[in-house]
């Protein structure tokens, strides 16, 4: 008997409990961020952290961050008009931003020209942005 075997894919990642909560209650999780430990506390911290990054991967800018361009139905019910709130999303949100550009980076690095790589974007990744990531990684500082 002759058993294919095959190569499981990853599926797009996304945040399961955020989707059940807003499916039932038809809300957003409400996010607090203290001003003493700088950082979302309660019950949705975690989850928070959690989402800001796929967000940051799927809908956010590449060669920067800005939280201003992030549609406002994949964001969490979170007061942006205070400081404290907005310098510690923006700072989680880079960081994100920074790790997710840094694997594309090593992900470029694997072809052995820009030619090449262009025609292997990266997952789920449109290919009119991995093309501008592809020229933002062939420049002459990241070699």
């Amino acid at each position: 008997m002759l058993i294919a075997t095959y190569k499981r894919k990853r599926r797009k990642a996304m945040n399961n409990k955020v989707i059940d909560y807003k499916a039932i209650t038809g809300q957003k999780p409400r996010i607090e961020i203290h001003t003493k430990y700088a950082r979302p506390v309660g019950r949705w911290g975690y989850q928070f952290f959690r989402e800001v990054g796929l967000i940051a991967i799927q809908h956010g800018p590449l060669m920067g961050h800005d939280w201003s361009k992030v549609k406002d139905d994949d964001k969490f019910d979170i007061d942006m008009h205070l400081l404290h709130v907005k310098y510690i999303v923006d700072k989680i949100l880079g960081e994100h931003l920074r790790g997710f550009r840094c694997f594309l980076n090593s992900n470029y690095k694997k072809f052995k020209n820009n030619g090449v790589a262009r025609r292997y974007p990266y997952g789920g990744l449109a290919q009119e942005k991995w093309d501008a990531c592809c020229d933002w990684f062939g420049r002459e500082e990241f070699k």
